[in-house]
């Protein structure tokens, strides 16, 4: 049997965080955000015991009848201090000023550690690679089509 990957369990912390723009504090809910933001752990642990997460405890050795290598624990963060970029729906419904995920599925909620120069050009990029894809897509099913007909 080869090697293989097997992801056996996933937290995500956060939630609430107050953000001071200088001219009053306002509440970010980062629940459903599209997240940009720095990663300060990403390391490949061997296996060699019982090991205990905050979520869970995990026996590396001997997951599901087979024998495991280890695990990669990844986290990332926002430090105080750090400069972010927030698109979303602001309102104070429970209060207190709160910037949240739209009520509209269709509006963005964005909260980045880069520019707003930096997450609109990245999203332009992947919306011209989409029209690309979806041309390139296009074009391939009507070359098959014709293929098909040729036959």
């Amino acid at each position: 049997m080869g090697k293989t990957s097997e992801n056996l369990g996933n937290t995500k912390e956060g939630g609430k965080f107050l953000v001071d723009d200088n001219s009053e504090k306002v509440l970010i809910d980062i629940e459903g955000a599209d997240l940009t933001i720095k990663k300060v752990i990403n390391r490949y642990v061997p296996s060699n015991s019982m090991v205990t997460f905050d979520f869970a405890t995990f026996n590396p050795v001997m997951s599901r009848e087979r024998k495991s290598l280890g695990y990669t624990e990844n986290e990332s963060s926002i430090s105080v201090g750090t400069e972010l970029f927030i698109v979303g729906e602001f309102h104070d419904r429970n209060g207190t000023p709160t910037i949240t995920k739209p009520q509209n599925k269709e509006n963005p909620f964005v909260v980045s550690i880069h520019s707003e120069e930096k997450v609109l050009s990245n999203l332009e990029s992947k919306s011209k690679n989409t029209l690309y894809a979806s041309i390139a897509c296009m074009v391939i099913g009507a070359i098959l089509i014709v293929v098909g007909f040729v036959q």
